[in-house]
């Protein structure tokens, strides 16, 4: 709306006026001005009725009236009226003002007790007449004097000394004071001052007195003319005067009159008869009377001049009930009835017996008796020791009930109830397991006891530490079957923890053993309670390292691996005893003799010592070698002997590969080069090789005997006589030979040469034929049937074929009981070996090196007992350790283990040192880590799901989906606790906080529960958009035509439960739909600032003036996202999101279609809004709704002053919040 300047008397109008500049000369009159205003220039008067807020400064010229909340600051000094303060300081306690009654101007200081009012200046304060006066009446001095004035002129002064008034007069804090010029203070000729009345005329008397005189001093003190008077004001106070016939008095004239002396000081009266009366001596208070020569007596008086107290020679009488705040009474006193002590400080109750310390026997005691006189308790100090009751110690405090009523018990209670009772043979507390000795922080330092029990089983201590100590040894004894009388008790030491689950036990086994294996009367320190738990041993000088594990199964590991021994160099173990040693040996000393020791098989293939060298290539020449060295305290080389083997790779001519190996022994020849030369061997070829070959001594030791002979001896010379040699005849005649041929006897003295059977040298050769004869056989004498044979299979070179057959054979079956048979492969350099068993194929080593067995189930075994199988049951194919023990295992060995799938593209397991992990198609999706097992990937983990009934035996840690109460749950410290709802979000009972968890979540446009964080009403059916403007959006409101409806008038909502409903079409007429302020408010921030589930926006669409709709966004400020902005009045009262909202906005022209906003976006960044409007106020119906007028007129949600929402054929006026 535009503005229009008048020149006149002023504007006045009940529109509203939008500006951004006003000027005016005359006066502006408004119901309200709703700005902001860049420059407002009012030169007349101008009339708010209301509050006026300025950001910056505001100058004002000629003003007599400021009321400003921040600093004021004036140019020519500022005027306040009558009774009108200014304030300063928190709750407003210094103030300045003029008073009217009493008319004074003030300067006040109504802080609290310790604050002060200060008035400083760098050079001193000066308090005094208006200045137009100029006279002073205060002075202050910084670090000098202070002065008082009277009428312009200085009377008192302070110095360094003390006060000087005038300038005759000083007194000084060192108790000194000088009175010159002062006429009322004289003195005498014989040194006495004279105090005289100052009406006197003159000064004139004799040389001892002044006349006129009223008090002189003298050397026995002062001396009074006539009564003297002690008054703090012009009358009388406190009277001294004697009178020859009535004696001496002492009267106060007026209030009390008291006496009082310096600490351990007297106050004496020196008189035979003294009365204390009222000041008009007509009622008496006390009388000390002299009755005879010792004996005096005390009247002390009550109302009507009545004795109530009276001393006499045996003690004190009372009159009537007392009430004194001390009695001291000595001998026996007689009471008829209650006593009290009552004060309003301290009260006590003093017994002084034995004053003068000279019989033991006197002691102060209280005795309580009832029934006629019974003794039944005494309260008192012992004199000597069992003069009261047996056992008593002389000169201390008791407590006894007494043999009356058959001596009774002693109670003791607090807050009208028995806590405690000490009977003849007991203390006991009232109620069993109700009361403690000590607190938690107030404890008894030390319990002296013979039988210390809190349970009917034993002792039982709770707490975090039960310690004993001592200067000296310090011993815990745990003394079981003391008697030696059951061998089934024993003692133990058991710790538990997580309630009550036993997880340590220190003890000695009884006949009837805790644990499987265990052995009666033997020590013992066990675990258990929690799955797999061990025992770990921790040592340390400051911080304590784990040293030792023994772990769940019994294996014994070291705390960090390679970092600590078993023994020492200097204390060893005597044995170890050990399956297999595993671990570098290279270092180990060995001090006497090493006897392996191992229970071995009857086959005789025990196998005593294993020496494995990993050369971690690939072989070439390696040696393993058993040094053997002698030493004495002389320089030696050593090894002098060592005992090996030897392996070299497959180009070796000495080697037929790298499995086959020999035997070597060499020897030291000399010490000075210390040159070691190979001795013996003994090869895989069947050889044995050595420098020279001696018998031990002459022509004692043979090689081979009479029936187990040498088959060959090959020599370039053969020594001695040979006279033993048989089958050696002149005259054998030889056939058939060739080179190379091997002969047979064919005969008497013939010899045959077997063309079929040579020998190179180097190679022995059997020739075969084309009909499968057997070409070699070996047969047993006791049964020739059994026979190993070699065979001919087949004169076919084909590929496949079988080329021969070595094995077991019986003559009466062609199939071998076992052997091998060998297929020609695809080249000369490859065949295939195929092992039998009754003819029957086994398995088979093809010429790649891969073994395979055909058969279903037929198994590779290993071990005693052949308990490890490898084998394929036609379906599966198995690894399987068959061993049945408790402690059997099977383990698979590596640096790292990697499972693949069969064509070994994809891992789905991999295992090492620092980690395991397992895969699924190649991806890894779960590994161990320090800190436990993390999960990789994008999917989900599975947990268990049953119902509560289906529970297992809980234990911490355990997760678990409870199909019955729909949570996931964990198995705590106590008990099973909810950790989530596994219910869908956004049901009833498991409502959605917010639009926007359930658009993270995936879900889709529709109607869900929600109930904000904070909101405690009950969730509300809603509807969420998911599409539009990013989605995540609960509708609150869908407004219709609707007289007299106003947002501020239902903060409670309207039709909650049909909102849902209304989110692409309009309600009935007068039927709006509105969710409660608390329930949008609480949706809109979350009860929190972090935006987590929120994003502090509303969302808009409504009609315009024309054809289509404007589609409008707005978000708090970062400044206002909290709980304290109202987002509910803002979306009415539009001017409450002015600079503290940012807004998108984006309108459609051409169709009024209701679901064309449906999934499209604001686009743009966001920028201020401050396009809202005041309206008047709550109530008072005139708010146009957000988003108000922003392309132009009719753009808002709801107009109140018309009742109606805009529409040019867009029949839809929505809000959403997220």
């Amino acid at each position: 709306m535009a503005f229009t300047k008048v020149l006149g008397p002023g504007i006045h109008t009940l529109s509203n006026i939008t500006s951004h500049n006003i000027h005016s000369s005359g006066i502006i009159t408004a119901t309200g001005f709703d700005g902001p205003f860049t420059n407002l220039n009012v030169t007349g008067v101008t009339t708010f009725s209301g509050d006026v807020s300025i950001g910056g400064t505001l100058t004002y010229e000629d003003v007599k009236n400021i009321d400003s909340i921040g600093i004021v600051t004036a140019r020519e000094g500022i005027d306040l009226p009558t009774d009108k303060k200014i304030l300063l300081g928190d709750n407003d306690k210094f103030t300045i003002y003029k008073s009217s009654s009493p008319a004074h101007a003030i300067i006040e200081n109504a802080y609290s007790a310790g604050s002060y009012l200060r008035i400083g200046s760098a050079n001193g304060v000066i308090i005094g007449s208006p200045i137009s006066h100029n006279q002073s009446m205060i002075r202050g001095y910084v670090n000098g004097r202070a002065e008082l004035y009277y009428a312009g002129s200085e009377k008192i002064r302070t110095t360094d000394k003390g006060i000087q008034v005038g300038t005759g007069v000083t007194i000084e804090t060192n108790g000194n004071s000088n009175f010159v010029g002062v006429s009322s203070l004289g003195t005498g000729a014989t040194g006495a001052v004279y105090l005289y009345n100052p009406d006197a005329d003159a000064l004139s008397g004799t040389t001892n007195d002044i006349y006129g005189w009223k008090a002189k001093t003298y050397t026995q003190g002062l001396q009074v003319n006539s009564t003297l008077y002690l008054s703090r004001s012009g009358s009388n106070g406190l009277g001294l005067a004697y009178n020859n016939a009535t004696g001496s008095y002492i009267t106060a004239e007026s209030g009390f009159l008291r006496v009082g002396v310096p600490y351990g000081g007297y106050f004496n009266i020196y008189s035979n008869d003294v009365y204390i009366k009222d000041r008009l001596q007509t009622k008496n208070y006390a009388h000390f009377q002299k009755v005879s020569g010792t004996e005096y007596k005390v009247n002390l008086y009550g109302g009507n001049n009545v004795v109530k107290l009276t001393t006499e020679e045996s003690g004190v009488n009372i009159v009537g009930t007392t009430t004194t705040t001390q009695l001291a009474v000595t001998g026996v006193s007689t009471f008829s009835s209650d006593i009290s002590i009552i004060s309003t400080g301290d009260a006590n109750l003093n017994l002084v017996a034995d004053t003068g310390n000279n019989n033991e026997a006197s002691v102060p005691t209280i005795n309580f008796t009832q029934d006629g006189g019974t003794n039944v308790f005494k309260v008192g100090v012992e004199g000597n020791a069992g003069d009261t009751f047996t056992g008593s110690t002389g000169n201390t405090p008791y407590l006894i009930t007494t043999t009356g009523h058959g001596g009774m018990s002693l109670d003791f209670g607090t807050n009208n109830a028995l806590r405690m009772k000490l009977t003849n043979t007991a203390l006991q507390p009232a109620a069993s397991n109700t009361y403690d000795l000590g607190t938690n922080t107030l404890k008894w330092r030390d319990i002296y006891v013979d039988n210390f029990k809190t349970t009917t089983t034993g002792f039982e201590a709770v707490g975090t530490q039960f310690k004993f100590s001592d200067t000296g040894d310090c011993n815990v004894i745990i003394n079981a079957d003391t008697d030696n009388y059951d061998e089934n008790h024993h003692p133990s030491l058991s710790f538990k923890q997580d309630g009550s689950t036993h997880v340590l036990d220190i003890g000695v086994n009884g006949s009837t053993v805790d644990y499987t294996g265990a052995t009666h009367n033997f020590a013992y320190v066990r675990t258990g309670g929690h799955l797999n738990i061990g025992l770990e041993i921790a040592t340390g000088n400051t911080t304590s390292v784990k040293r030792l594990t023994i772990d769940h199964n019994g294996h014994i590991t070291p705390g960090a691996d390679s970092t600590y021994n078993i023994g020492s160099s200097a204390l060893r173990f005597a044995n170890l005893y050990a399956d297999t040693l595993y671990g570098a040996v290279q270092n180990t000393t060995f001090t006497s003799a090493v006897t392996v020791d191992i229970n071995g098989n009857n086959s005789g293939t025990t196998t005593l010592l294993t020496l494995d060298n990993y050369v971690g290539a690939d072989i070439t020449t390696q040696y393993s070698f058993i040094d053997f060295t002698f030493r004495d305290g002389n320089s030696n080389n050593t090894p002098q002997v060592k005992i090996g083997a030897q392996v070299m790779d497959d180009s070796s001519t000495g080697q037929q590969g790298e499995g086959a190996g020999d035997f070597v022994v060499q020897c030291a020849v000399d010490n000075a080069s210390n040159t070691m030369t190979e001795m013996f061997r003994c090869s895989h070829d069947t050889k044995i090789t050595s420098v020279h070959h001696h018998p031990q001594s002459d022509s004692n030791f043979d090689l081979g005997t009479n029936t187990v002979r040498w088959r060959n001896v090959y020599a370039d010379t053969l020594y001695g006589d040979g006279s033993n040699l048989t089958g050696i005849s002149a005259g054998t005649s030889l056939s058939g030979s060739t080179n190379n041929t091997v002969c047979t006897v064919t005969g008497a003295n013939a010899i045959q040469g077997e063309s079929n059977l040579t020998f190179n040298g180097s190679r022995l050769d059997v020739l075969g034929n084309t009909d499968g004869n057997v070409q070699a056989s070996f047969t047993s004498a006791s049964d020739p049937n059994f026979k190993i044979q070699f065979r001919n299979e087949s004169s076919s070179n084909n590929v496949g074929e079988s080329q021969g057959k070595f094995g077991l054979f019986y003559d009466s079956n062609s199939a071998d009981i076992c052997g091998m048979q060998f297929l020609r492969g695809a080249s000369t350099g490859a065949g295939t070996l195929i092992f039998t068993n009754g003819g029957t194929e086994t398995f088979r080593i093809e010429s790649g090196g891969a073994v395979k067995m055909s058969t279903n189930n037929a198994r590779i075994r290993m071990g005693s007992g052949h308990v490890f199988e490898l084998y394929h049951n036609g379906t599966y194919s198995y690894i399987s350790d068959n061993r049945s023990g408790g402690s059997d295992e099977l383990r698979i060995a590596g640096r790292a283990v990697r499972i693949l799938n069969q064509d070994s593209s994809s891992t789905t397991g991999y295992f090492s040192y620092t980690a395991a992990k397992l895969y699924y198609t190649n991806y890894e999706k779960l590994s161990t880590v320090d800190y436990g097992v993390n999960f990789a990937g994008t999917g989900a983990i599975k947990v268990p799901v049953g119902t509560t009934a289906q529970r297992p035996t809980g234990s911490q840690g355990m997760l678990r989906i409870n199909t019955t109460s729909k949570n996931l749950e964990l198995y705590g410290n106590t008990g099973w606790v909810n950790v989530v709802s596994t219910e869908e979000l956004g049901t009833s009972t498991n409502p959605a906080k917010s639009g926007k968890v359930l658009y993270n979540l995936g879900k889709s446009s529709g109607n869900y529960y929600i109930k904000p964080d904070g909101y405690t009403g009950a969730a509300i059916e809603c509807y969420v958009d998911m599409t539009t403007h990013g989605g995540g959006w609960v509708l609150v409101a869908s407004f219709t035509p609707h007289s007299g409806f106003e947002m501020s008038s239902n903060t409670g909502g309207l039709n909650t439960s049909s909102v849902k409903s209304y989110y692409t079409t309009k309600p009935p007429n007068g039927n709006t739909r509105l969710l409660p302020k608390d329930f949008i408010n609480y949706l809109a921030h979350q009860n929190t600032t972090n935006g987590t589930d929120s994003d502090y926006s509303i969302m808009g669409v409504h009609g315009r003036s024309g054809t289509g709709y404007v589609h409008w966004e707005v978000k708090a400020n970062t400044s206002n996202r909290s709980p304290s902005f109202d987002f509910y009045r803002a979306m009415y009262k539009s001017n409450n999101a002015n600079n503290n909202m940012d807004f998108k906005i984006r309108q459609e022209t051409s169709t009024n279609s209701t679901t064309d906003y449906v999934g499209k976006s604001i686009s743009g960044s966001y920028s201020n809004y401050n396009g809202g409007r005041a309206g008047t106020q709550d109530g008072n119906g005139s708010y146009h709704y957000l988003i108000d007028d922003h392309y132009g007129g009719y753009e808002w949600a709801f107009r109140e002053n018309v009742d109606d929402i805009p529409s040019n054929g867009f029949n839809l006026s929505v809000m959403f919040v997220r």
